[in-house]
């Protein structure tokens, strides 16, 4: 015996409406040739329906594409609320630039009614006081889009963006 489910209008509608969560993020090698990787920067997160995915992938290709690859800098320092090791990136005036120019991925998304877009136009990394420091200059070649289906699932790559040499 075979069974069939059948869904009204009103599922179907409910499940094409339901919003994925999407990352952002930056990765980079470390210009000094040495094995220390600095974690990923996360740039921006956002929600959105699946079907947007590829005007999303094709609006943020051609903007990050046309970015040249750029350097950062990191400093480490102690916060002094938590105690905490924070490593901080000295110039973000890269990071800022490109937050501005995904203002229209933004307008996009607000458009499907789903929520803004959070930007992270100065980022830092929290790094646990046991974990190895890092230092130096780092060379961003490329950000990654990732996506989870739910808040409790993993994000997967979705899409590499690489920046101009």
């Amino acid at each position: 015996m075979q069974t069939t489910l059948i869904k009204n209008n009103f599922e179907s509608a409910q499940l094409n409406n339901q919003c994925c969560q999407y990352s952002l993020m930056a990765y980079s090698i470390n210009t000094k040739g040495s094995s220390n990787l600095m974690p990923p920067i996360e740039l921006a997160r956002f929600q959105a329906k699946e079907p947007m995915e590829d005007t999303i992938i094709r609006w943020m290709h051609r903007i990050i594409s046309n970015k040249q690859q750029f350097s950062v800098q990191l400093v480490q320092h102690i916060d002094a609320v938590t105690g905490k090791l924070r490593i901080g990136i000295v110039d973000t005036t890269p990071f800022i630039q490109l937050a501005a120019q995904l203002s229209v991925v933004n307008q996009y998304i607000g458009s499907y009614d789903c929520p803004e877009m959070q930007l992270n136009i100065r980022p830092q990394m929290h790094i646990p006081q046991s974990e190895f420091v890092f230092d130096g200059v780092f060379h961003i070649n490329e950000f990654v889009l990732l996506k989870k289906e739910h808040a409790f699932d993993a994000y997967k790559q979705l899409n590499v963006f690489g920046l101009r040499p």
